[in-house]
């Protein structure tokens, strides 16, 4: 029984941390186009407000990549005792 549960808890993390791992994909890129964008010239007034933004999106992330990633671990350690 204790498997079945470690075994749908990495099942379950690993899919969340895969769409938390996509959204942080994009983010990065979006940031490193306006970042290209403002060196190239073509940028707006809310250029520097979307970067901001960015790096705030990217802390609260990650700290969601490491939730996930300890869920995972936990179910591993949970399926190996059973």
């Amino acid at each position: 029984m204790l498997q079945l549960i470690g075994l749908i808890l990495m099942l379950a993390g690993g899919v969340r941390l895969a769409w938390v791992l996509l959204f942080y994909v994009l983010n990065v890129s979006g940031r490193a186009g306006a970042k290209i964008s403002k060196k190239v010239g073509t940028d707006n007034d809310e250029t520097d407000q979307h970067i901001e933004n960015s790096k705030k999106f990217d802390k609260e992330l990650i700290e969601k990549i490491l939730w996930r990633g300890g869920v995972i671990v936990l179910g591993l350690i949970l399926y190996l005792i059973g």
